[in-house]
């Protein structure tokens, strides 16, 4: 089973989260066409369903029991003194530090470039359809899902810190590339919509699928949640500053300027994961 822990903690992770994008996508388009495009009754019945499965979770994790190999090692039963956590630093510093820092590169180009995915592509549609941009978005996050299939397959091909690596490659290529040609791109719906796609394959392919696992499988049993929980920490204030740097970028320079700071990043993440 050890040998075989990449590609599943990938497909119960990573995939299940990116499969989750086309089937919020489909139940966003399904409302819009009950409610014949009327955006405030697709908003309330989407947030009445987006209820529904979390409680279950909660519910469901309530009753699921740990491993015994966690119970037997964690830190409950010892007292937390400022020593502990000192030595837990000094030991653990540089990859608290490096997983941290990738996990903020990756997030702060993944999650703006998916919040303004929909706004972009309205701007490409020509009468502005809600109905038309949301099939685009259906489209679009379709196309990711294989990346993560590659990626968890790849985790015992090539070993996770190059998965991740080629996954930035890919996104700096066709993050300079989309940049490149979006006046031109921005005529064809069809191409920008496919390109775009594949920019998010990569990008789960590489670090999308392996940041998770990595942080995971650098620390110790008894300190593990705890420096996974850090690393995502700084990956969700990435997400939070990148939103607020691509915004006003996209608002002064165009969509372009963010496939190119998108690229740019990518290459620091590249770097960031060689040193993984």
């Amino acid at each position: 089973m050890r040998k075989y822990r990449g590609p599943m903690f990938v497909s119960f992770t990573t995939l299940m989260a990116t499969l989750a994008g086309p089937i919020l996508m489909i139940i966003y388009l399904i409302t819009l066409i009950a409610s014949d495009n009327n955006l405030v009754i697709a908003f309330h019945a989407i947030y009445s369903i987006a209820t529904i499965l979390p409680v279950a979770i909660i519910i469901l994790r309530i009753f699921m029991v740990d491993s015994s190999l966690f119970h037997y090692s964690n830190l409950t039963r010892q007292p937390k003194s400022l020593r502990l956590y000192l030595l837990l630093a000094k030991r653990y510093w540089w990859r608290l530090l490096t997983t941290s820092l990738a996990f903020f590169l990756y997030d702060f180009i993944n999650f703006p470039n998916s919040i303004m995915s929909s706004t972009i592509i309205s701007s490409l549609v020509k009468d502005h359809n809600v109905r038309t941009t949301a099939i685009w978005q259906v489209i679009l996050a379709v196309l990711p899902v294989p990346g993560v299939v590659v990626g968890a397959w790849l985790t015992n091909a090539i070993g996770r810190r190059w998965t991740g690596i080629l996954g930035f490659a890919g996104y700096v290529v066709l993050g300079f590339v989309i940049g490149g040609t979006y006046t031109k791109l921005s005529q064809n719906i069809a191409a920008f919509v496919v390109l775009y796609g594949l920019l998010q394959a990569f990008g789960h392919m590489g670090p999308g699928a392996t940041i998770g696992l990595i942080s995971s499988e650098s620390f110790p049993t008894a300190m593990r949640s705890m420096g996974y929980s850090v690393a995502t920490g700084f990956g969700r204030t990435g997400a939070a500053v990148g939103t607020q740097c691509f915004t006003p970028l996209q608002e002064h320079a165009g969509n372009s300027s963010t496939f190119y700071l998108a690229g740019g990043v990518a290459i620091l993440g590249m770097m960031v994961y060689y040193l993984l």
